[in-house]
């Protein structure tokens, strides 16, 4: 009966009592009973309402609970996953993530406003696994959902997916026993890249592994071999993160850069594997499918702008990486400039550089590259010839 049944559930294990059910029809009834019941879907339901912690330039936004699910005890990863109208592919990348040999997961979905039907499989997937927490959002960008999500995590470790792409099933598992054997602070592993056709093929090349064998390095290491910035191919600290205050910018582009570059400067260790344990799809659509646009460039300023301020305000960590960081401002202006197809734009781009990245700079620092130089000294003419050359 019924209440033989809910009796057995406070008692027993949930595998006990498939394993006991007498026939058929008992099994039946105990999922009915768990998955269907209106009580049970109206306890995971709430309305709570949470203050979400970005950077200053934000400030605080808000994110409801859909539907919130408790675990008794603490996962070993928190899994998540930013959904913005990818209910096309939502159920692979949720069913990759169920069905993880790692069951000592927690997965957090956060709806960033959608207008199709994400929201709706989302609910549907949660009121299955008790493991999965819904929240929503209005539109407010990737990054912003992910901060949502940091807010709640309750696991050690933290990855963030894309809810376009999936994973293979034994990823976690895999990662954590590289990160707890190697006792490091971050996982990198390979990447597959699945295109959806041909066009995209010729749009977006996945870039090749950095490594093609497994190998341990320290983070000084790591730069070297042009880590890459993408977020969704490793596996993070959660207690690193909390301690040092890292969350996501509000921009299309570049908002994972930020976040790896104040993770690294806070680690000590990484481990690279090279098996490709993360699936990413390419289309004609997807944002990183798409040309590099002038909106995405001055996405990477504001990148570079953030980090400024967190380099150039902390003495030890400007010794340490003032050259580095300038080279790479220089590669960058040396790319963002061609996107501007008028002399009066790229000196307007030019005075921006100066006003919001360079001055954070000391001027003798900045004598190593001269285009540097020429624009802090708002020497422009000179600057675009160099930039030409």
């Amino acid at each position: 009966t019924a209440d033989k049944i809910t009796y057995r559930l406070f008692n027993i294990p949930v595998f006990k009592i498939v394993k006991k059910a007498e026939n058929l029809r008992q099994y039946y009834l105990f999922n009915i009973m768990i998955f269907n019941d209106e009580n049970v879907k109206n306890n995971f339901s709430t309305t709570e309402v949470i203050s979400v912690k970005n950077t200053a330039e934000l400030g605080n936004t808000e994110a409801k609970f859909v539907i919130k699910n408790k675990l008794k005890i603490r996962p070993k990863v928190s899994v998540i996953i930013p959904v913005y109208n990818t209910a096309k592919y939502l159920r692979q990348c949720l069913d990759s993530v169920v069905n993880q040999t790692l069951k000592n997961i927690e997965i957090i979905c956060v709806d960033d406003g959608s207008s199709d039907n994400s929201l709706e499989i989302l609910k549907e997937y949660a009121l299955k696994d008790k493991r999965i927490s819904v929240l929503m959002q209005q539109n407010l960008l990737a990054g912003i959902a992910r901060n949502a999500g940091l807010m709640i995590a309750r696991g050690k470790y933290i990855h963030f997916l894309d809810s376009d792409d999936r994973i293979l099933p034994d990823m976690y598992l895999q990662m954590v026993r590289s990160m707890e054997c190697n006792k490091v602070d971050l996982v990198v592993c390979g990447i597959d890249y699945l295109y959806e056709s041909d066009e995209a093929r010729k749009i977006r090349k996945g870039p090749a592994n950095r490594l093609s064998f497994s190998a341990l390095l320290n983070i000084k290491d790591v730069s070297k071999l042009l880590i890459n910035s993408e977020i969704w191919n490793k596996l993070y600290k959660a207690d690193i993160i909390k301690a040092k205050k890292i969350f996501f910018l509000n921009t299309h582009y570049a908002e994972d850069t930020a976040f790896n570059t104040e993770y690294l400067l806070s680690s000590k260790k990484c481990y690279f594997m090279e098996q490709k344990y993360y699936i990413y799809r390419v289309s004609e659509n997807s944002l990183m499918g798409k040309l590099i646009n002038r909106q995405q460039e001055y996405d990477g300023i504001k990148t570079k702008e953030h980090l400024c301020k967190i380099i150039c305000t902390d003495e030890k960590l400007y010794k340490e990486n003032k050259q580095d960081f300038l080279r790479s401002l220089y590669f960058q202006l040396k790319w963002i400039y061609r996107f501007f197809d008028s002399k009066d734009k790229r000196i307007k781009l030019l005075e921006y550089y100066r006003e919001h990245v360079l001055l954070y700079f000391n001027k003798q620092d900045l004598e190593s590259i001269s285009l540097f130089l020429m624009i802090y000294n708002q020497q422009y003419e000179d600057a675009l010839t160099d930039l030409y050359s």
